[in-house]
């Protein structure tokens, strides 16, 4: 994998957590999807596989 390659990964996996980080509790059409805290998002994250 080029340097190149490997820093947009990188740029788009912190552009995601980032963007799960910002959300906020939202509903509509009778659906509910709530927010994430930190923690929640860790640990989720280490169930998938993630590694820090």
């Amino acid at each position: 994998m080029s340097a190149l390659f490997a820093a947009a990964a990188e740029a788009v996996e912190e552009a995601i957590v980032n963007a799960l980080l910002a959300a906020n509790t939202v509903s509509g059409n009778g659906h509910r999807a709530e927010g994430l805290s930190a923690e929640q998002l860790v640990t989720a994250l280490e169930k998938a596989g993630w590694r820090r």
